[in-house]
This record gives C-alpha cells, structure tokens and sequence, in this order.
C-alpha cells in the first residue's frame, strides 16, 4: 500500500524531496502532490480527520446492518429445515428441533428419508426457474443436480459461502460444495478472489471436461477438454489485484469481467435462488418476470405426483413466511441506511467546502484564469480520486482528465424509498459542455433490490466541437472520384463520458452486458470512491504501490491532445474548438 505521512509540514518551499512518505504515485498524477504548499497540506489534514469520521460512522452502519442480517438468517433457519424436510421427505422424529444444527444432522440422515416422499428435482428446478442460472445449466448437469438436496449461504467477515449439499450420487464423491467469495470490504459490493471446492469426480463421470484426441495422421495423444457445465462455477477464474501487473491489459479486462459475472451469478443464487425457492420451483417468479418457464419446466410440474403436490403447497405456506421476513429485513436495512446517510451528510459537506473552498467557488466562467484551476481549494481532488482506483482508471482516457479537473464533488442519494440510486457529478464553468450537473440513475428491481431494472443518464450539451465520446474519422476519397477532398466523420469514442449515454442497444444479451458493466462502475464510486475520497486522492485505498510505467496504457485507439509544453494554457484558443491533430486522425482507406 502506497504509505502516505500527512503529519506534519516541511519548511523547503513545499517540496518533498526530503519527505519521501509524504506521496508516493507514478507518472502525471504525481505532478499536483508532489507540488502541494504547505497550506494545501494543511487542508489534506483536515480532509483527513473528515475522512476518520466517516469511516467511524460507516463502521457503525456496518456494525447495525451486520446484526439486522444475522437475526434475519437466524429467523429464517428454522423455515429453511422445514423446507428441506419437506423436499426431502424426512420423517419427523423425536429429538429434532429446528435449529442450524439439527438441520445439519439431518442432511445426513438419508435413512431416513421415506421412499417416494418429497419433492423430486426440487432444487434443479428452482435453479432452472431463474433465468441467470438457467442459461448455465446444460444438459449433462441435470443428473448430478437431481440429487441436490439443499442450496444455504452463510457470511464470512467479508465476503459469503455458499453450500451446495448432495446425496449419494454416481458423479462424485463430494457430500457438499462450497463457493467462497471474499470481498474487499464490509459494503460486500466487490470481488477480490472466489475459492470453489474441488470436486472429486468418480471416474469417466466428469462434467465440465471431456477426452478429445489431437488432429494429425496417426495422432493417439488424447488432451481433456473443458466444456461449459454449471458445475464449472466451483472453478473460479483468477483476478489479478492491479491491471497493471499484467503486460496484456485486454486479456486482465476479461478476466476481471468474468470474474463480475460469477460474482453475480453467486449473488443471483444467494438473493433470489435460496430464499425463494419454492417461488423459482412453481414458477411464480418468472411469471412475476412476466417470462415463462422451459416447456420441460412446466411438463415436470403438470406430471407431480399427489404426494409431491401436497407437499408443494406446504411449501408455499413456507415461502410466504420467508418472504415476509424478507420484506421486513428490507424495511429494516433501509432505515438503517438513511440513518447512515444523513449521518454522513454534514461530514460530505465540510469536505466540499475544504477541496472546493466556497470563497473561490464565484469565478463564473473564467475558466482561463489559473486561479479557478489552482485555487484556495484541493486541485485536482476527484481526477486523482478517481484515477487511483483501478476499474475507474480505465474508463479514463487522456482526454477525459482535461474535463474532469473541473468536477467539484460526486454525490449520491436513494431514490424512490430506496428503490435505486442517483450519483450527481458537479462540475464547474467549464469548456467542454454546459451542464453543471451529470446525474448517472439505477433503478433496481421491486422484488429484488440486487437486480438492475434501468439505467439512465444525463445528456451532455457539449460545447462546438468539444465532445469527447466522439473521435474525427478522415475518409480519403476513392480511386478516380472526382472529388479529390478527404471528408472527415465523428465516431463513437471510449469516454468516462459514455457513462451517461443512454443504453441504445437492440441485443438483449449485449444490452444486459453493459447494464452490468455500468452497474459495476456506479458501485463503486458509490460504495468506494464517495465515502472514501480522501484516501483514494491521498493513495491510502490502494492495495499496492502503483507500478511506475513511463507509458499509459488504455483499451482500444487513443486519440491524444497534443502534448501541453509547461506554462501552456491548456484551454487556449477556445473559440476555435480542441485543437484536433489531424496528422494522427484515424484514416479510413
């Protein structure tokens, strides 16, 4: 972690060469702290004892929501072991209360489950009744997953297990599978590793890889395959912790991508498989989706025997009680919330005024003049917030920072009872666009509050020619057209910006994907960057040192401005629009 000594002041003209703990960044970020005046440190001070406050209230909050979730589970066990002594046909006997323990005990009392009784495939169905899980269920799972007697998840200090319990089966000799997930903080909201068990599978009954002999005359050789199973999901994909200890930047991406993907289908099990079951098994809940269930689904469900029926509508009497519990523990969560938030409140404000300072706040549009860039407040305070943060800076282009100097704050609010969240940008007078407020909105799902049900975001009154979601194409004429001038076109380009465009896209699965790429960012700079800003800008979030690189590095083409020699204004030259370098354009033959 990057060490940062904010004790203190130095007497050698605000220079740190003789504090070397004082920052420690690499590369263009380095520039504003390492030139900090001794009054600028003074405000990092203050913005610092800010910063301890909150995280002292947010303690808190984590400390209330924890109790409030472990009397919620506690209050749903003793329906959980109902449920599975339903599904499973468990005979009642003496000396079985209804407790973790007995429920524990029982699951391995498979003597005495009664011949024919319960629920059949109970918990194939309930996970193939959910459309996120039923894409990953694939036809050579479905024998292994008929003797799945239960699906519970408990919480590790950060982070959730969840356990998959089986019966004798002839796939393999694993009585229970685990999926760890430890997460990088209390807020639960981001992935740092997974760990799945290794499953021990019996020979020639293994599902997620398959023998394929090597192409080539007279070739014998016989290589394992992988193949897609859900049972893959116990073999995580690994996450690296800092992009940039990866050399192919495109490839680490997609491990990251993956690795949100099984985080939300971990999520998708904890959230809507386990504590409504009953409601994935019947149906109701992809009729509540206004989907339907697979044919196969509903012909199972028709072809249940009497006793199996029965012991379904014992089971919706379950589900009932469940879900009223869970309504309660949402009303309870969201009070504790708004507590916290307005708790926070005062502490947001002092830190604006500090970072800000109100008094320079009344330059207006005189952008130009070096004192609103380098004013009484913290420069560049959310840019290098921002930047320090690995998922963030990569959605930062070079470009972007230009605009981004002028953010003044990012706040966040519920909306809608907590139905879903806003984040506002604030930015100052700038020369990019008119707007001074961006606002990103996620509304989430009525039955469930982890699934996103929208997104918008504002539109963006870009300045003539001072758009930055768009890069100048030049297309040189064809051969023999008698029009010998080049036409130069706009094309969508990456953008921090992009992040409030509308989310125009035809294909479900596509539109889903960038739903779930955007809900990943707004998480983050609502659970990550607001409450802990400082220490983001001051580098003290950073799990590790920033490797120092010469050279940045970004997905994709970029389009630079030209570089600012020192004593350049930046923003000269306004009215005739960026100063584009056709020299570098794109060209498209």
């Amino acid at each position: 972690m990057a060490t940062v000594n904010m004790s203190g002041g130095s007497s050698n003209g605000g220079k740190v060469e003789n504090n070397p703990g004082y920052f420690k960044f690499d590369g263009r970020r380095s520039y504003v702290l390492e030139t900090l005046d001794e009054e600028n440190r003074e405000r990092i001070d203050k913005l610092r004892k800010i910063q301890r406050d909150l995280d002292v209230i947010k303690a808190g909050f984590h400390n209330e929501r924890a109790n409030l979730e472990a009397s919620f589970l506690e209050s749903c066990e003793p329906l959980y072991l109902q449920r599975y002594n339903i599904v499973n046909g468990v005979v009642e006997e003496a000396g079985i209360t209804t407790n973790a323990a007995a429920r524990a005990t029982s699951m391995n009392q498979t003597k005495k489950q009664k011949e024919g009784e319960g629920v059949p495939s109970f918990w194939l169905y309930a996970l193939k009744g959910c459309d996120d899980v039923y894409d990953e269920i694939k036809e050579q799972d479905e024998g292994a997953l008929k003797h799945l007697t239960d699906i519970k998840w408990s919480k590790i200090q950060k982070g959730f297990r969840l356990e998959f319990h089986f019966s004798t089966n002839p796939f393999f000799e694993n009585p229970v599978l685990t999926k760890t997930y430890h997460m990088t903080d209390e807020d639960g909201f981001f992935i740092e590793c997974a760990i799945g068990t290794e499953i021990k599978w019996r020979p020639g009954k293994c599902l997620t890889h398959k023998l394929a002999k090597e192409s080539g005359k007279g070739s014998k050789k016989v290589e394992p395959m992988t193949i897609e199973s859900f049972f893959g999901f116990f073999s995580p994909p690994n996450i690296p912790k800092n992009l940039k200890d990866e050399k192919n930047l495109v490839e680490v991406i997609n491990q990251k991508y993956d690795m949100e993907m099984d985080f939300c289908l971990g999520l998708t099990i904890r959230d809507q498989i386990i504590p409504c079951a009953v409601t994935q098994f019947t149906g109701k809940a992809a009729l509540e989706d206004k989907t339907k269930i697979s044919a196969q689904h509903s012909n199972f469900l028709d072809n249940l025997g009497k006793n199996a029926r029965k012991c379904v509508e014992s089971l919706r009497l379950i589900q009932e009680k469940l879900d009223a519990l869970t309504a309660e523990f949402d009303e309870n969560t969201a009070s504790v919330q708004a507590k916290y938030l307005q708790s926070c409140e005062h502490l947001y404000l002092q830190r604006h005024n500090i970072v800000n300072d109100p008094e320079a706040d009344g330059v207006g549009s005189d952008y130009e003049d070096e004192a609103y860039i380098y004013g009484k407040g913290v420069p560049y305070f959310w840019l290098n917030a921002l930047q320090n943060n690995d998922y963030i800076e990569n959605e930062i282009t070079y470009r972007d920072e230009l605009a981004l100097e002028f953010l003044k704050d990012i706040r966040c609010s519920p909306i809608d009872c907590f139905k879903g969240f806003k984040l506002d940008f604030y930015f100052r007078a700038n020369p990019f666009f008119e707007n001074s407020v961006l606002t990103k909105t996620y509304f989430m799902s009525d039955e469930d509050r982890s699934i996103v049900k929208d997104i918008t975001g504002t539109k963006i009154n870009w300045y003539p020619t001072r758009c930055l979601t768009q890069i100048p194409i030049r297309k040189k004429p064809e051969t023999g057209s008698e029009y010998a001038r080049s036409i130069t076109t706009f094309e969508d380009y990456d953008s921090f910006f992009s992040f409030f465009n509308a989310l125009e896209v035809d294909d479900i699965d596509k539109r889903i994907e960038q739903m779930q790429h955007d809900f990943s960012i707004g998480s983050i700079i609502r659970h990550q960057i607001i409450p802990h800003a400082v220490s983001w800008f001051t580098g003290e979030a950073i799990e590790k040192d920033v490797c120092s690189d010469d050279e940045d590095q970004y997905l994709g083409l970029e389009y630079k401005f030209e570089d600012i020699d020192e004593g350049q204004d930046a923003y000269e030259d306004l009215d005739d629009g960026l100063e584009y370098d056709y020299e570098h354009e794109i060209e498209i033959f």
